[in-house]
């Protein structure tokens, strides 16, 4: 199971925004996933949290992550289940369900119309978490930093083979601690019961992508830590997926010597005539910036 759970790493790269609150770099990594999941109703599940700091007293009106799901994720989703732990000694206070009991919701799928899921393609999905200011947990939460953990709410029927499961995406901006994770029940007999930095299983996952909206006395705040693309390699076509917006203009290929090896207008890519090598793509949005991305063919 332990050699399950390390493979959780896409073919593709993730582009991440620079942020408003949080204000961090433009950067591109590798893709990398991890499972995040509740079986309902045992509230058995593996965990992952990331910080964030409120510096005022704030109100949480929306969440939003991105992430993957298995070939018979929605049709196995009951929900989303949204913790949003006080920190201590630089990690989260408690585990969901078992040494946290400071509370949490949970979003019921496809009932609840704050809870919006959005297909972005390549089984990419969307999901936000809307006007969820009307939860005690997200009121007045008092100036200090936190962990959001949000698992996708998957059938108890289901098991971690049933290609039913929830992956959070990666993000390489990271202001202050590493994300971690949790699996106390040990679903995966890897002794994951306590904390651990994630990067202890996907190398060089150190945070996770998702904007925080917030309304206080100085109007709307958003905390963003959540790439802008998503980018798969399937053999012989690169596909470039929009997370946010409609924003692509074009794209460019290189070699890793500089060399262009061609500009393309549309997000799905012949690479055929590429030979076996890493190569860098260039994707230019209407604005005129550009981000780059490492690619293997």
């Amino acid at each position: 199971m332990k050699k399950l759970f390390l493979s959780f790493v896409a073919l593709g790269n993730l582009l991440l925004a620079q942020t408003v609150v949080i204000n961090q770099p433009v950067s591109s990594m590798p893709l990398d996933y991890v499972s995040s999941y509740s079986y309902n109703p045992s509230q058995k599940g593996i965990f992952t949290a990331d910080d964030f700091e409120l510096t005022s007293i704030s109100t949480i009106k929306k969440i939003t992550i991105f992430g993957k799901g298995d070939s018979n994720f929605l049709s196995n989703l009951q929900g989303f289940t949204v913790h949003l732990i006080p920190e201590q000694n630089s990690l989260p206070m408690g585990i969901p369900f078992k040494t946290y009991t400071g509370g949490y919701f949970s979003l019921a799928y496809p009932t609840n119309s704050k809870l919006v899921i959005t297909d972005l393609g390549n089984d990419v999905f969307k999901v936000e978490l809307n006007n969820i200011d009307t939860y005690g947990i997200c009121q007045n939460k008092p100036i200090g930093k936190y962990w959001l953990s949000v698992a996708g709410l998957v059938n108890a029927n289901s098991n971690f083979f049933a290609q039913a499961n929830w992956y959070s995406f990666s993000s390489s901006q990271n202001s202050f601690n590493n994300a971690v994770f949790v699996d106390p029940d040990d679903l995966t007999f890897s002794a994951n019961t306590t904390w651990k930095p994630i990067s202890t299983q996907v190398s060089n996952m150190n945070s996770l992508a998702f904007i925080i909206e917030t309304a206080d006395n100085l109007g709307t705040k958003e905390i963003k830590n959540t790439p802008d693309f998503f980018i798969s390699n399937d053999k012989n076509l690169l596909t470039i997926t929009e997370l946010i917006g409609n924003n692509f203009k074009e794209c460019e290929i290189f070699d890793m010597s500089g060399k262009k090896l061609g500009q393309y207008k549309n997000k799905i890519i012949d690479i055929s005539y590429l030979n076996s090598s890493i190569y860098v793509l260039k994707v230019v949005n209407k604005n005129g910036k550009f981000n780059t991305f490492k690619f293997k063919k």
